[in-house]
């Protein structure tokens, strides 16, 4: 007579614990992927204006710098903000593995192992650079991230981009 009753509630237990295993790898899961500052791929650029006189019209062109270019004095006054091309998104495909939150200075942080996986865009593809950002990443794509929790979820404090083939830093 107990026995149906033992036996339901050890079932009801499995089926609640299995549903709940995947809670907080979920949670990081979201909170990677919605993190809008370090999960796009992008490359910045700064440009510069020459004024030159062609006859009676002014003539602007705007020029991108080439490697190692440094301005002269008066081109760094022309110079206008810095600019961001993206390429792609980086995406959460699985979480390796992560500490067990833990508090420090009043907040409650986690280690988090994961691979992604990029997924560039038209841009990337029309520039043909899409190949050589797939490579320079090398594979595989893993990345080790510091999260701590607020009151409303996870949030990213930093994501260190690990490359297996190089130990070169890759731009966020």
């Amino acid at each position: 007579m107990c026995k149906p009753l033992i036996v339901a509630i050890l079932t009801s237990s499995i089926l609640i614990l299995s549903a709940c295993s995947g809670g907080i790898e979920s949670d990081l899961e979201t909170a990677l992927n919605n993190d809008t500052e370090r999960m796009p791929i992008c490359g910045t650029f700064q440009t510069y204006r020459k004024v030159a006189i062609n006859g009676l019209d002014k003539v602007v062109m705007k020029t991108y710098p080439i490697k190692g270019w440094r301005p002269t004095d008066s081109e760094r006054k022309e110079m206008k903000p810095r600019g961001r091309l993206c390429f792609g998104k980086r995406s959460v495909d699985k979480i390796v593995e992560f500490t067990t939150p833990s508090d420090f200075g009043g907040k409650k942080f986690t280690e988090v192992v994961f691979s992604y996986k990029m997924e560039l865009n038209d841009l990337a593809r029309n520039l043909r650079i899409d190949e050589f950002i797939q490579n320079a990443y090398g594979k595989p794509l893993q990345a080790k991230a510091v999260l701590f929790e607020t009151n409303n979820g996870w949030r990213v404090d930093k994501i260190i981009w690990a490359s297996s083939q190089k130990k070169t830093r890759h731009p966020p």
